[in-house]
C-alpha cells in the first residue's frame, strides 16, 4: 500500500497538537477532508492535518505570544503557496514525496465518486506514552469516470481504488495513501470521449522525449481521433520558438510536420512558413516537403514568404555553393501552396562556366552567379543579355564597361546583397558594383570606387543560358578610400 504519512518527532508529544478526547466521528473528519479536496479549499485541508497542527503547537511552543500570530501566519501562507503550486503537466500524476494534501488533490479531484466503505478502531501502543492511543482506520471507495480526472501512476490511469485514512484520538488525519491492491485500471481501447485529454498529454509528453523514446509515442497519437491529435499538435507547432530550441527539439518539431503533411492539415501551413523564417530553419527540407505534402492552403502572405526564403536560397550562392535541393524543395512547395507556374523556374544549368571571375565565385556551378560572371566575360555581346527586352541597348552599354578580364581577375567586381524571387519566370540581384584598379600587378587589387545595382533577370528554356538580364538599374559611382 501507498501511504502518505505523518510523523514528527517524539518531542511534538510535550505539545498539545488538538484536545486529546476525540473530536467527533472519524469518519466525518475524512468526509469533511475528502470534501476539502475536490472543493480545493485548501485552509480546511490544512486545518485537519495533524503535522500541520503539530508544527503550529511547536511554534507556539517556541517564542514568544507576541509572535505567534506572525510567525504563525508565515508558516500557513508557505503551506497554502506549497499546496497551490501549478503542476508541471497536464495529467493528475501521483508523484512519490508529495504532500498529503497534494495527494489528496490528485486522488479525490472534483469528477470522483467516492464513499466512506469500513472503518476500523485499533488501540496502539507509543513507546514512551503511559495509556495507548486510539487510531481509527476509515477506507473510503474512489471511483474516476473519465480519463482525464483520473490519477495517473507509471502511465496508467485509475478507474477505481481505495484510499486509507488514518485518525488519531484527536481528530486529525494522520494520514493517508492508496491501497494499491484494490487498484482498478482503464483498459485500451480508451472511450472516445479521451481523445482530446490523451493528445495534450501525449504530446506533453512528446515535448520532453529524444529521437529514442519519441516513437512510442508517436504510435500512442497516432491511435487517437486525428481532429484531436491535429488539434494538439497545432498547438505544439505554434509554441515552438526557434531560437530557444535545441538540437533534439528541431528533430521533434520536424517529426511533428511529417504527422501534420501526412494528415494533409492545413492549419500547419501558416506555422510551417513561421518556422522557415527562421535564420536557422529557412532551407528545413521537413518543413518544405510538408508544405509541398499538405497542398494549396497557403495565404498570399505565405507565398511571399516562400518566394523570399527561395531568394535566401539562391543568394547562398554567391558567398557558398548554391544547394539544389533546398532550391527544388521551395519550388514544390510553391507550385502546390501557389500553383504550377513554378515547374518554369529554371534550376538546371549546363553550360561550361565562364573563366572571369567578377563574383568570387569561380568554383560554382550554378546558372545564378554565372550570370555575372559571362557578362565581365563577353561584355555587350553577352549571350547572358536578354536580346528580347525593350531596355537592351542600356543593358548593352553597361555590360561594354565590364569587359577587361586578365585571366580570372575583371575590373568589375560584384558583391551580391539581396536576390528577390518575383515570380516562377523573374529575379532581381541587387547588390554593389565594384570598381578594381586592374594596374595593380597584386592578386587582391584594390577597389577604388562603388555603385548600387539592381538586375532585373528573366527566365529562359536555354539550360546553357537558364537566366538574362533584362533590365539594370545603376546608382551614382562613389569613391572608396583605400585601406590604410
Amino acid at each position: 500500500m501507498k501511504r502518505v504519512s505523518c510523523v514528527f518527532p517524539v518531542v511534538a508529544a510535550l505539545f498539545s497538537c488538538a484536545p486529546n478526547e476525540a473530536q467527533g466521528d472519524p469518519a466525518t473528519t475524512v468526509q469533511r477532508y475528502a470534501g476539502a479536496a475536490q472543493a480545493k479549499d485548501y485552509a480546511t485541508l490544512l486545518d485537519l492535518t495533524l503535522t500541520y497542527q503539530a508544527s503550529v503547537e511547536r511554534i507556539k511552543a517556541g517564542n514568544p505570544k507576541a509572535l505567534w500570530k506572525s510567525q504563525i501566519g508565515e508558516y500557513r501562507e508557505r503551506e497554502l503557496a506549497a499546496l497551490t503550486a501549478a503542476r508541471p503537466n497536464v495529467w493528475r500524476q501521483l508523484l512519490m514525496g508529495e504532500s498529503m494534501g497534494r495527494v489528496a488533490l490528485t486522488l479525490f479531484p472534483p469528477e470522483a465518486a467516492w464513499n466512506v466503505s469500513e472503518t476500523r478502531v485499533r488501540d496502539v501502543q507509543r513507546i514512551g506514552a503511559p495509556t495507548p492511543e486510539r487510531i481509527t482506520t476509515v477506507y473510503v471507495t474512489t471511483s474516476y469516470p473519465d480519463l482525464a480526472v483520473s490519477p495517473a501512476i507509471e502511465d496508467k490511469f485509475l478507474q477505481k481504488t481505495i484510499v486509507e485514512f488514518t485518525v488519531d484520538a484527536s481528530g486529525l488525519i494522520r494520514s493517508l495513501g492508496r491501497v494499491s491492491r484494490a487498484d482498478e485500471y482503464w483498459t485500451k481501447p480508451y472511450p472516445a470521449s479521451a481523445a482530446p485529454f490523451l493528445a495534450s498529454l501525449y504530446v506533453e509528453r512528446l515535448a520532453a522525449a529524444n529521437k529514442w523514446t519519441a516513437a512510442p509515442i508517436i504510435e500512442e497519437l497516432e491511435a487517437l481521433d486525428w481532429a484531436a491529435v491535429e488539434l494538439a499538435l497545432l498547438g505544439y507547432l505554434g509554441a515552438a520558438r526557434p531560437e530557444e530550441m535545441s538540437r533534439n527539439d528541431w528533430y521533434l518539431v520536424e517529426r511533428v510536420s511529417h504527422m501534420l503533411a501526412a494528415h494533409r492539415s492545413p492549419g500547419a501551413t501558416r506555422l510551417l512558413v513561421g518556422l522557415l523564417r527562421h535564420d536557422d530553419a529557412y532551407c528545413d527540407l521537413a518543413f518544405l516537403d510538408g508544405l509541398a505534402a499538405i497542398g494549396k492552403a497557403g495565404s498570399e502572405e505565405e507565398i511571399e514568404a516562400l518566394t523570399v526564403g527561395l531568394g535566401r536560397a539562391i543568394l547562398l550562392g554567391f558567398t557558398d555553393r548554391v544547394d539544389p535541393e533546398c532550391v527544388v524543395a521551395y519550388l514544390a512547395a510553391l507550385r502546390v501552396v501557389d500553383d504550377d507556374r513554378w515547374l518554369g523556374f529554371p534550376v538546371e544549368y549546363t553550360g561550361e562556366r565562364p573563366r572571369a571571375d567578377c563574383t568570387h565565385d569561380h568554383d560554382h556551378d550554378d546558372g545564378f552567379s554565372a550570370v555575372l560572371d559571362g557578362l565581365c566575360e563577353e561584355g555587350a555581346g553577352s549571350r547572358w543579355i536578354d536580346a528580347e527586352s525593350p531596355n537592351v541597348s542600356e543593358v548593352r552599354v553597361w555590360a561594354r564597361t565590364l569587359a577587361g578580364c586578365e585571366r580570372y581577375s575583371c575590373p568589375a567586381d560584384f558583391l551580391v546583397q539581396d536576390v528577390a524571387v518575383v515570380g516562377p519566370q523573374t529575379l532581381r540581384l541587387k547588390g554593389r558594383q565594384r570598381e578594381v584598379d586592374m594596374s595593380e600587378r597584386s592578386f587582391y587589387r584594390a577597389v577604388t570606387k562603388d555603385r548600387s545595382f539592381d538586375l532585373t533577370l528573366r527566365a529562359t528554356q536555354d539550360t546553357a543560358h537558364p537566366w538574362v538580364v533584362r533590365e539594370v538599374q545603376l546608382g551614382p559611382w562613389e569613391a572608396v578610400q583605400p585601406p590604410e
